[in-house]
């Protein structure tokens, strides 16, 4: 019984680092992870990204999520790293919890507002739901409410099937073999969930646990030509269905400095990340059938973005365009064109078909006479 209690005692550690891995990775596209030995007020955790930026993580377990036991995790991660000696990298606290709602969410964010504002923090339950804010790198993710819909619903259900990574993998799926107008990302045949994984840049986990989903509910079969999306019209019926439904926030804004004379410009001036959707995005793609004044943007975090960008709340006739919070499947599908960041193809479908005024028409013109999906 000792060395059983040793043993698992020994892996907890293990799984907490995999866990807080996990999420980081799929947060952080292009990022590499290097494990550090875990020694006691160390960093647990190195990530690298892009121009030189690094993370140095450390990783604190919490049995409960009672105010004291996470405040006290919190505490001694946050002193540990003030300690250290990081120069050049963000300092990151990650804690594991047994479960994540919205009430621990909220006290993780106050106490590190209150004793650690320039410090990073991650949050990780069990069955992989967190949330995430790294200021520096001007990154805010949260996913609570869609690992619980998942745990609660059969994975038949559309909610279960179109989680974020989720549509991200059937865009790298469904999207591969067209051209480079259309699709900037991996193209060609993708034989295996690992292939998958690099393709998608996402874990191990994530990439099986897809290709199981979907095969489950026969939209994916495994055949000598690699992976393929089977009864494609239905699957993106069934999206265009669940996106549909989903209740989507869009706040309308103004500029405090005037009207922009290009959306681009307001991000740019800022420094802040975007991706323009909707209407725009389809005539910044080439793709514009119907039209609308109406312009959307996603960004990381909508009232962070109206307070660095000078933005005030509009009403919807006066607004220069309207802010959604931004994903993971929007940002790794966002591309380049002309100066600005514009949403892939499918995002923009899948998008403008929620706007009442002429938005049905123009996702089908996509569907239908760009992607050639007919009967969707």
């Amino acid at each position: 019984m000792i060395r059983t209690a040793r043993m698992r005692h020994s892996e907890e550690p293990r799984a907490a680092a995999d866990a807080v891995t996990e999420v980081l990775l799929e947060a952080l596209p292009h990022w590499k992870a290097r494990r550090r030995p875990r020694t006691k007020g160390k960093v647990d955790l190195e990530l690298s990204g892009p121009h030189g930026a690094a993370l140095q993580v450390n990783i604190k377990e919490a049995r409960d999520t009672r105010p004291d036991t996470v405040e006290g995790a919190l505490a001694r991660a946050v002193l540990q790293l003030q300690h250290l000696d990081i120069a050049g990298a963000t300092p990151v606290v990650a804690l594991t919890v047994p479960r994540l709602g919205s009430k621990t969410v909220g006290r993780v964010r106050a106490f590190m507002d209150a004793h650690g504002p320039a410090i990073g923090w991650v949050v990780v339950a069990s069955d992989r739901s967190f949330a995430i804010e790294l200021p520096s790198l001007a990154v805010s993710k949260r996913s609570i409410e869609s690992h619980l819909t998942t745990r609660t619903l059969p994975v038949s259900g559309s909610s279960a099937l179109f989680t974020d990574l989720n549509c991200w993998l059937l865009k790298v799926l469904l999207l591969k073999d067209f051209g480079p107008e259309l699709w900037s990302y991996s193209r060609g045949a993708i034989q295996t969930p690992m292939q998958l994984m690099k393709a998608g840049a996402v874990s191990r986990i994530t990439a099986y646990r897809f290709v199981r989903t979907f095969t489950e509910a026969d939209y994916l079969r495994a055949t000598p030509a690699g992976l393929q999306i089977v009864r494609r019209e239905a699957l993106v019926r069934a999206w265009r269905g669940a996106a549909e439904s989903a209740v989507v926030h869009a706040t309308p804004v103004r500029w405090l400095l005037g009207r922009p004379s290009r959306v681009e410009d307001v991000f740019d001036m800022g420094k802040m990340r975007y991706a323009i959707t909707g209407f725009e995005a389809c005539r910044r793609l080439g793709f514009l059938h119907a039209n609308s004044k109406r312009t959307e943007v996603y960004v990381p975090h909508v009232e962070r973005a109206m307070r660095r960008l000078d933005l005030a709340p509009a009403s919807t006739g006066e607004a220069d365009f309207h802010l959604l919070t931004s994903t993971q499947s929007v940002d790794r599908g966002t591309r380049l064109v002309d100066g600005a960041m514009v949403v892939d193809v499918l995002q923009a479908a899948i998008d403008v078909d929620r706007n009442a005024a002429r938005g049905r028409e123009q996702s089908d013109y996509i569907f239908h006479d760009v992607l050639g999906w007919r009967n969707v």
